[in-house]
Parts: structure tokens; sequence; C-alpha cells
């Protein structure tokens, strides 16, 4: 009799594999149809190729996150009122909806206080440390009273996996390993941490998977909470 636990051993990795073809498919298909509408085979190597050797330095990041070309734009930027900051994914940024649709411009309209959306599509509550971690956001951005982080369920993942979909660049982010009391820079390659099974595939079925066989709920619940409160003691040195 085939010993059950060998067998689901066995059966995860085989799991695994095939998730891990789907997701070079899946990644692979993204990055070339964005570029090409009607590609051939040299076109897909080296656009596979330049995928794989992109920029995922700090440089990168910061020219992505602080300086990102995506920020919605500033609601009541000359108000005298004390400003506030929106963190977040698409949903704080607004993705594929008007100006004046965003969260920020109904809060704008709402308090007549400037507010500065640091929604970016993809990214998560390590990005937002980042930002709050990073002098030089200091000079973009003023001081502000209140900081606003918009949460959906999926930043639970992408606290494991800090970068964007596959088919925008990479960040590096600060990053706090199981069980460590330290956010350090943590500096990102392709295949690294796992990124390709728990954040380029990471649907409902993936996700519920791996918390089944690895127990992630209560843990990420906890850095979760461990990341805003230190992004709030970042905040408040300022």
């Amino acid at each position: 009799m085939i010993n059950e636990k060998k067998f689901n051993c066995f059966f995860n990795i085989v799991f695994i594999l095939i998730i891990f073809m789907f997701a070079n498919f899946a990644i692979f298909y993204l990055v070339i149809t964005k570029n090409y509408t009607n590609p051939n085979i040299k076109d897909i190597i080296l656009e596979y190729k330049n995928f794989l050797s992109r920029d995922i330095s700090y440089k990168d990041s910061f020219e992505n996150l602080i300086l990102s070309k995506n920020i919605r734009k500033v609601e009541n930027k000359y108000s005298k009122e004390k400003p506030v900051l929106i963190f977040g994914c698409s949903f704080a940024e607004g993705l594929g909806l008007k100006d004046n649709e965003t969260i920020s411009y109904k809060l704008g309209e709402m308090t007549s206080r400037p507010i500065y959306n640091r929604g970016i599509s993809g990214t998560g509550v390590q990005h937002m440390l980042f930002q709050l971690k990073n002098e030089e956001f200091y000079k973009i951005v003023p001081k502000p009273e209140y900081i606003i982080y918009v949460f959906m369920d999926g930043h639970t993942q992408r606290i494991f996996t800090p970068v964007s979909l596959s088919y925008n660049n990479c960040y590096t982010a600060f990053y706090k390993k199981r069980g460590g009391n330290e956010f350090k820079l943590k500096k990102r390659n392709f295949f690294s941490d796992k990124i390709i099974i728990k954040h380029y595939i990471s649907n409902q079925l993936t996700w519920n998977f791996l918390n089944r066989i690895n127990n992630y709920n209560d843990f990420t619940e906890r850095l979760l909470i461990d990341y805003i409160q230190e992004s709030r003691k970042e905040a408040e040195k300022h």
C-alpha cells in the first residue's frame, strides 16, 4: 500500500510542475501579445529574453514606485489644508476609472484637502513601506496628516512576492521573512521565492491550495499588520 504522506508529496510536486508550466506559458503569452499583433518566432524569443533579463534593481524600483508616471494627479494641490496620502494597488489607483471617478477625487471633493494618490497596480502593503522609508519620497510628497491604505485580500499573497503582475516591471521592496523582526530590502530575480507559483498564478484556486498545505492564513494576517505598523512608524518619523 502506498504511503499516504509520500503520495501527497508526489501529488504536490506534480501539481506544482503543472502550474509552473502553465505559468511560463501565461507569461510567454502576455509578454508577446502586449507588444506584437502577429509575432514571429524571432520576435517571441527576443521578447522573452528581454523579459527575463529586465532590470529589477533598486534603481528600477525607485523609478517605478517613487517617480512612477502612473500616479494619479494630485487633487486640490494648492489647498492650504493638510494633505492626505492614499496607498494601495489598482483599487486605490482607480484603474480603468476616469479622473473624476477615483477615490482620491471623491475624497478631495469631500474634504478640500490635497489628496496624493500613490496607488499603483500590482503592488501591496510592502510598496507603501518602500515609499515611506525612502527619503526622496518626501521631496515629492509633503508630510501628510492622514494616510489611507486601501486593502484587498489579494495583498496577503503579494506579501510573499513583492512584484507587480508578470507583464509589468518587477519591484524590489521591503520584505520581512517568517519569524523575523526586521524589514529588509529584498532584491528579486525571476525565479526567487516561488514568484511564479505564489503570484503570477495567484488565482483563488491555487491560493486556497497553498493555504491548505502551508497554513498561511494566520501568518499572513499577522504579517500584514506588521507592515502597516512599520509604515506608521516611518510616517511618524516625518
